[in-house]
């Protein structure tokens, strides 16, 4: 049971760093027409 969490817990963490980095690469393309 323990090493199921283990195993959820780093997927989870691997895709949150994915959508994290997608969210930062799209914020610096857009970035020139999103500027406040």
């Amino acid at each position: 049971m323990k090493k199921k969490n283990a195993a959820m817990f780093l997927m989870i963490s691997s895709i949150f760093w994915l959508l994290n980095d997608l969210y930062w690469t799209v914020k610096r393309f857009t970035g020139d027409r999103w500027a406040y």
